[in-house]
C-alpha cells in the first residue's frame, strides 16, 4: 500500500510530506489526491522494488513531457525531494515519466498554498506563527507601548518618497483618472503582497469575530477602518523601491451612477471599469472560503488575484452576477451631499455612511464583499479608500484647519453601538484602543505585518484628523466640480474655506479630447435600429447582436462614422476578431459534426466541431475544413471519455510548442477566433493519451477575408481597414463567459439601445 503523509508540527512551520512512489493499482487510483503543501515544504518521493521508477516536474499538468523537469533519475531504488518556493504557489504536477506510467496513475497534483497560517493556526500564541519569508526591511518585532507601537515610523511611511515637493505628503488619486502604468504598479504591488502572504494576513484580522464587532457594529467603523487601510497602504509602499510613493486609489462611483442614470450604461458590471481591472472576468460558478467564511457567485481570478488561493487551495475569489445589479440609488451625488447636511456630529456621520452607500455596494457586488472576509477582494481596498475620501471631506467642513486635536465622540456614546457589540465593548471613547486582533493576538505583535503599525497611536483619537498622521498623512485629488463645489460652499460646508487645494480634474498625461455629440450619436444608433428592422424584421435576437457588435466595434467612440462605415456594417462587410463573439451566437443551429455558414456571406462564421475519436469508417471526418480570418472555430465534447484540445504547431500529433485551447474534461466547449498570423495552414488536436494518434486531429485551411470590406471609422470620405488587436481566444464555456463580460463592459451605450 502507499503513504502520503505530511510530518509537522501543529503551526504553520515548514513540512515534509512523503509519498510512496508506485504504480497504483485499481483500487488505489485515488492514492495521490487532496495532497497540499505550503511554500516552504519539502515533498519526498521513495521507491524500491524490480521495476525503476523516476520523477519528473510537469509544467503541463497532466503525461505531456513538454518542458518537463527532471528531479530524480530513473533507477529501481530512489529517494528524490522538492521544496515548494513561491513560484509554485497554486498547483505543481510531479510524474514518472518511465514507459508509460504516467498514463497508468503515478501522476500526483499538489495543490501549494502560500506560506501564512489557517484560520485555526492564528488562534494560537503569536510564537507559533510562522516568519516572513521574504521582509523588505528587516526589523525587530515591535512592542506595544500604551496601545500605540513604539519606534521609528512604519515601513512605507512618506518619508520614504522622496518624490514631488508637497512635504511627501501621499496623494490618493481616482481610479479611472489615473494611467495604465499606475494602474499597473497598483496591480503588482498586490500581487507582491499575495506573494508573500501579507494580503491574506490582513484579512484574518479584519474577519476576526472581535475584530469585526468593533469595527462594524459600533461607531469606531470609519476610524477602524482609516487605520487598516493607512497600514495596508504603508505595506504595499514597503515591498520594493518601486512602489515607495503608491497610495490606494479611489473609486468614485458617484460618476457611474451618473452614466448609468444617463443610460449611458445599465449595470456596476459594465458602467465601473474597476471591477473587470482587478479581477479580470468571470470564469464560472463555485463557492471559495477564505479565514473560515464561505460565499458563493462568480469566479474572478485575474489579476492581481491569479496566485491567490483560498482555505482549499482554490484559486480566486467570487462576487454576485455585477451584469444585472445596478448601482445603487446611494451612490447618487446628491444623496451623498445630503448625507453631510443631515449629519449633525461625527457619529451620525458614520451611521449614515455606513448603513447607506457603504453596506449598499458592499451587498450589490456579493462574494465576500457583504462578508467579514471582504478584504480578500481588492475591490475592498478602492472602495474603502473612497469611504475615507468621504470622512476626509467631512473633517475639512467640521473641523478648524489649525486644531491640532479632536474627540470624534464628543457628544455622542456610540448610540448605534448594537446590543451584542455593547456588551464585548462598553464604552468607546476618544482613548478608547482599536481591537485589531485575531484570536488573542494583536496585529501589533504579528511578525510578518505588526511593524505596519509603527509612528500611529492605536486610538481612535490617534487617525481622528488626517493633518496630524505626521508620516502618514495624506490628501486627496481628482475632486470632481459637486465635490469641489461642496467644499468651497460655507453654507453646507461651514470649515472648508481653507482647503484650497485645486483638483487635478484628468491624468496630466492625457491629451485634451474633442467632446462627442452625444445627442446626434444617439440618433445615429436609432437609425441604424431601424435599417436592420428592414432587413430581419421581427428577428430580435439577430437585431440586438447586429447592434452589440456595431458598439463593439466602435471601440467606446462617440463620434459619428463615416457614410461608408454604415453602409459596410449593413451589408456584413466588417469583420473585427474581438467583436466577432456576437454574429456567431446567432447562428448557431442543429448542425452536422462539420458545418458552417454559407460561404458566400460576408460576415464571420462559426465553424461547429463534434470532437471525439472517429471510427474506422469516420477517418475523414475532419478533412477539408476552412475557414476565413474572423471565424470561430468551436469545439464540443461529452461523454465517458476525457478530451482536451491544443494547438499544434507542428501540424502532426507532435506536442511540441502546443498550446492548449481547451483542458481536459468530459464535457468541453473550447473555441477559437482566426487571425491574420493564421492564414495558410492550423491543426488541433486532442493530446490526451494517443487520441491524436487514433484520429482525433483536425488540420484547418485558413484563408485571408477581403480586406477592402473593412471601411475605416473616419469620417473622410476615403477609408482603410480597420485595425483589430488580436483576439482573446476562448477555452471553455466558462471562458466563453468572461468574453460576454469583456464585451458588455465596452458597451457603455447598451443600455439606450436595447431599451429604445
Amino acid at each position: 500500500s502507499a503513504s502520503a503523509s505530511a510530518s509537522a508540527s501543529a503551526s504553520a512551520s515548514a513540512s515534509t510530506i512523503s509519498l510512496d512512489w508506485f504504480i497504483p493499482n485499481d483500487d488505489e487510483e485515488d492514492v495521490y489526491e487532496n495532497i497540499s503543501a505550503r511554500v516552504g515544504d519539502t515533498v519526498n518521493f521513495k521507491w524500491s522494488g524490480n521495476y525503476p521508477h523516476n520523477v519528473f516536474l510537469h509544467p503541463s499538468g497532466d503525461c505531456s513531457e513538454d518542458d518537463a523537469v527532471v528531479l530524480g533519475a530513473s533507477s529501481n531504488n530512489g529517494d528524490s525531494s522538492y521544496t515548494f518556493g513561491v513560484d509554485d504557489v497554486g498547483e505543481v504536477t510531479f510524474a514518472c515519466d518511465e514507459g508509460y506510467h504516467c498514463e497508468m496513475g503515478q501522476i500526483v497534483t499538489i495543490k501549494v498554498h502560500v506560506l501564512v497560517p489557517s484560520f485555526e493556526e492564528v488562534q494560537q500564541e503569536p510564537s507559533s506563527l510562522p516568519p516572513s519569508q521574504s521582509t523588505p526591511m528587516p526589523m525587530p518585532v515591535p512592542t506595544t507601548t500604551g496601545g500605540s507601537i513604539a519606534g521609528s515610523p512604519s515601513p512605507g511611511s512618506n518619508n520614504q518618497c522622496t518624490e514631488g515637493d508637497d512635504g511627501n505628503i501621499r496623494t490618493r488619486r481616482d481610479w479611472d483618472q489615473i494611467d495604465d502604468a499606475e494602474k499597473q504598479l497598483f496591480i503588482e504591488a498586490i500581487e507582491e503582497a499575495i506573494d508573500r502572504g501579507y494580503y491574506q494576513k490582513f484579512l484574518l484580522y479584519h474577519a476576526d469575530s472581535k475584530s469585526a464587532m468593533q469595527s462594524h457594529e459600533t461607531c469606531a467603523f470609519i476610524l477602524w477602518h482609516r487605520r487598516y487601510l493607512l497600514a495596508v497602504e504603508n505595506m504595499l509602499r514597503s515591498l520594493s523601491p518601486k512602489y515607495a510613493c503608491l497610495t490606494i486609489p479611489f473609486w468614485n462611483i458617484m460618476e457611474h451612477y451618473k452614466e448609468q442614470n444617463g443610460n449611458m450604461c445599465n449595470s456596476l458590471g459594465n458602467c465601473a471599469r474597476v471591477v473587470t481591472d482587478l479581477g479580470g472576468f468571470p470564469t464560472g460558478f463555485d463557492e471559495r472560503k477564505y479565514a473560515n467564511i464561505e460565499a458563493e457567485g462568480q469566479i474572478f481570478g485575474g489579476r492581481p488575484l491569479t496566485r491567490l488561493v483560498d482555505d482549499n487551495g482554490e484559486r480566486g475569489i467570487v462576487r454576485g452576477n455585477l451584469l444585472e445589479v445596478k448601482i445603487p440609488d446611494s451612490c447618487n451625488y446628491d444623496s451623498v451631499i445630503n448625507m453631510f447636511h443631515k449629519s449633525e456630529s461625527y457619529v451620525d456621520f458614520a451611521l449614515s455612511l455606513q448603513r447607506g452607500i457603504h453596506d449598499d455596494v458592499h451587498d450589490e457586488i456579493g462574494g465576500f464583499m457583504p462578508t467579514y472576509s471582504s478584504p480578500a477582494d481588492p475591490l475592498f481596498l478602492v472602495w474603502h479608500s473612497f469611504v475615507d475620501l468621504l470622512l476626509f471631506m467631512w473633517e475639512i467642513c467640521n473641523v478648524e484647519e489649525s486644531e491640532d486635536s479632536f474627540d470624534p465622540f464628543a457628544g455622542s456614546s456610540c448610540t448605534y453601538t448594537t446590543d451584542g457589540a455593547a456588551r464585548v465593548f462598553p464604552s468607546i471613547n476618544q482613548t478608547s484602543e482599536m481591537w485589531i486582533k485575531s484570536g488573542n493576538s494583536s496585529i501589533v505583535d504579528d511578525p510578518l505585518i505588526g511593524k505596519y503599525f509603527q509612528g500611529i497611536d492605536l486610538t481612535f483619537q490617534g487617525v481622528s484628523l488626517v493633518n496630524q498622521l505626521g508620516e502618514n498623512e495624506f490628501n486627496y485629488d481628482h475632486l470632481t466640480p459637486p465635490l469641489q463645489n461642496f467644499l468651497q460652499n460655507p453654507d453646507v460646508c461651514p470649515h472648508g474655506q481653507w482647503y484650497t487645494v485645486t483638483p487635478t480634474l484628468t491624468p496630466p498625461t492625457s491629451p485634451p479630447t474633442k467632446e462627442a455629440d452625444q445627442n446626434a450619436f444617439n440618433q445615429w444608433i436609432l437609425d441604424i435600429r431601424i435599417s436592420l428592422a428592414e432587413r430581419y424584421g421581427e428577428d430580435a435576437t439577430m437585431l440586438n447582436a447586429q447592434v452589440s457588435f456595431l458598439v463593439c466595434i466602435l471601440k467606446g467612440s462617440r463620434m459619428i462614422p463615416s457614410d461608408d462605415f454604415r453602409q459596410s456594417f449593413l451589408d456584413g462587410d466588417l469583420n473585427d476578431p474581438d467583436c466577432n463573439f456576437f454574429l456567431s451566437q446567432v447562428i448557431r443551429d442543429n448542425s452536422p459534426p462539420v458545418s458552417t455558414k454559407d460561404p458566400s456571406s460576408s460576415l464571420p462564421k462559426i465553424i461547429f466541431i463534434d470532437w471525439f475519436i472517429p471510427n474506422d469508417d469516420e477517418d475523414d471526418v475532419y478533412d477539408s475544413i476552412s475557414a476565413e480570418v474572423g471565424d470561430t472555430i468551436n469545439f464540443k465534447w461529452s461523454g465517458n471519455y476525457a478530451h482536451n484540445v491544443f494547438r499544434h504547431p507542428s501540424g502532426d500529433c507532435s506536442a511540441d510548442g502546443a498550446t492548449v485551447i481547451g483542458a481536459s474534461s468530459n464535457n468541453g466547449d473550447s473555441r477559437y477566433t482566426f487571425t491574420s498570423s493564421d492564414v495558410g495552414k492550423v491543426t488541433f488536436a486532442c493530446d490526451e493519451g494517443y487520441h491524436c494518434e487514433m484520429g482525433q486531429i483536425a488540420t484547418v485551411s485558413v484563408n485571408d477575408r477581403d480586406p477592402d470590406s473593412a471601411p475605416s471609422l473616419s469620417q473622410s470620405p476615403s477609408h482603410s481597414p480597420i485595425e483589430s488587436p488580436s483576439p482573446s481566444n476562448s477555452s471553455s464555456a466558462n471562458s466563453s463567459l468572461s468574453k460576454i463580460w469583456y464585451i458588455s463592459i465596452q458597451l457603455t451605450i447598451i443600455a439606450l439601445v436595447v431599451n429604445t
